[in-house]
């Protein structure tokens, strides 16, 4: 009888870790990308094309290593192409108006992921 109750919490909570793991695997790159939207913001108010660049090339490299199903696939494509023209770019005046529409997907991102 203690080997059947035993069972019957044991299983029930070893989905439950199981599940709360790959959330944490899913969302912490994701919370990456917001930290790395912050870096680039930063660099950009203090107009350093370099510090920017080199912030948006580590967006695009987490970008990419992050799995296809933590973020919505539109939401990916539009920080992808925005980070990577911030990144290719050396001119600030370029970075800031790329920087805009990568603001908009990324607010967007950050209310519907929950990002924090």
């Amino acid at each position: 009888m203690k080997k059947i109750i035993f069972l019957l919490v044991f299983i029930p909570t070893l989905f439950v870790q199981v599940s709360t793991a790959r959330s944490i695997r899913n969302t912490a790159p994701a919370s990456a990308l917001l930290t790395l939207y912050y870096d680039i913001k930063d660099a950009l108010v203090s107009g350093d094309p370099v510090a920017a660049s080199a912030k948006a090339a580590q967006f695009v490299t987490t970008l990419k290593a992050l799995d296809a199903s933590a973020l919505p696939e539109a939401s990916s494509e539009a920080l992808l192409k925005d980070a990577a023209h911030i990144s290719k770019s050396g001119d600030i005046k370029t970075q800031r108006e790329h920087f805009k529409t990568f603001s908009e997907t990324m607010y967007t991102l950050a209310k519907t992921s929950k990002l924090s």
